[in-house]
């Protein structure tokens, strides 16, 4: 059983990192995701020592804790979801729900398992060290566990696909509100989502695999290492992560346009005007307004402030923000991210092709903050990279 102790050298390795982010979440509760990670990186402590106490096989001495981990995985997925709604969603922010339909899940778990909690501990101990294949089921005690088991992979891909529908929605959102928007996407969150979804299903078939394989020190030491790469990912990140703040008194107009532009890149003016029933602005209100808006750009040139945001340059120019992206919607045709980031991209090209200095500098100097977005944006914006357009120039 040597390569048992190489396992459990591993999860004492990632027990140190999970207490270390339950300390943390714990003393940085004031804020409502912190709380929500607090609840996750506990209920993963509960499993990672659990792991411990299988391939210690503590269970020979206190068997009555055998399989109490189970009801905490039922909260995980729950946990990620809550964490991201909490961190885009300013209605639920400042909020946290102890009490909700999210952690039925625990519960019912809970409930199919307490036959098997109460059961005596001689008895557990007695089927633990019974050969493979030779017990027999005990009802309701044997099965409840079981069925858990079977329920855990399915109702925990349901959360991870709603929190990827969550992370789609913000990063439409945000490109309503920002110019720059990098730290707002949460891609690490939608990796993590991604790995931790690959471990459910990697579970799942374990049951079902011999246990030549599964009981290998190649397969347990590789499903270990990937195993908990999705704790280490969501720790790291979530310490940097701040909540994306949107101003709660800003109508959601804006977003719902966004949105349907983005599911519909042909979608005409009378659908986005159903949007904003409720202010329609009159011809020579929104000529004025897109005067200022493209004045804005054009003479003052405010495109080069890093993390200019839809309040910031309603603010400056005395209007309101719904307003403001109404006009850039209906009338201009184009989201905030996209309106500044356009005309980013036409005084880079025309630096590339007047000023010696680097596409990094250029980036910076029109006001991207990373080389990635800029790319990404002079892509999307004159049909070749930078690179790309700066050869043709030289040409």
């Amino acid at each position: 059983m040597g390569f048992d102790a190489d396992i459990v050298g591993i999860i004492y390795a990632v027990l140190g990192v999970n207490l270390f982010l339950v300390v943390w979440a714990l003393v940085e509760r004031h804020e409502t995701p912190h709380k929500y990670l607090f609840v996750l990186y506990l209920s993963n402590l509960v499993s990672v020592v659990d792991d411990i106490y299988e391939l210690s096989e503590w269970w020979r001495f206190a068997p009555q804790f055998y399989n109490v981990y189970l009801p905490s995985c039922f909260v995980l997925a729950p946990a990620i979801y809550l964490y991201i709604r909490s961190l885009v969603s300013p209605e639920t922010r400042g909020r946290f729900e102890l009490f909700s339909k999210h952690w039925l899940g625990f519960a019912v778990s809970t409930v199919l398992c307490l036959p098997y909690f109460l059961l005596d501990a001689d008895i557990k101990l007695e089927r633990l060290l019974a050969p493979s294949g030779s017990l027999e089921h005990l009802g309701i005690v044997t099965i409840g566990p079981f069925v858990s088991l079977l329920l855990l992979v399915p109702f925990s891909l349901f959360y991870l696909i709603i929190s990827l529908r969550e992370i789609y929605r913000n990063n439409v959102r945000i490109k309503a509100f920002f110019s720059d928007v990098e730290d707002k996407t949460l891609s690490w969150v939608r990796w993590s989502i991604v790995i931790f979804a690959l471990i459910l299903i990697f579970g799942a078939l374990q049951l079902f695999m011999p246990n030549s394989i599964t009981d290998g020190k190649v397969w347990q030491t590789i499903y270990s290492l990937f195993g908990y790469s999705w704790l280490l990912i969501i720790g790291v990140m979530a310490i940097k992560q701040k909540s994306i703040q949107i101003d709660e008194r800003l109508n959601v107009e804006c977003f719902e346009v966004g949105l349907d532009n983005h599911r519909d890149a042909t979608n005409d003016q009378d659908k986005a005007q159903k949007k904003y029933k409720n202010a329609q602005l009159s011809d020579s209100e929104t000529q004025d307004i897109s005067e200022k808006l493209v004045g804005a750009m054009k003479g003052e040139q405010l495109f080069k402030t890093p993390g200019l945001t839809l309040r910031d340059l309603s603010d400056l120019l005395g209007i309101s923000q719904n307003k403001a992206s109404q006009v850039l919607n209906n009338h201009l045709n184009i989201g905030f991210y996209d309106f500044v980031n356009s005309w980013r991209v036409a005084q880079a090209k025309l630096l590339i092709g007047s000023e010696p200095k680097s596409l990094i500098e250029i980036a910076y100097e029109v006001g991207f903050n990373s080389k990635s977005t800029f790319n990404a944006a002079f892509k999307k914006h004159a049909g070749q990279t930078p690179s790309q357009y700066k050869k043709s120039n030289q040409s």
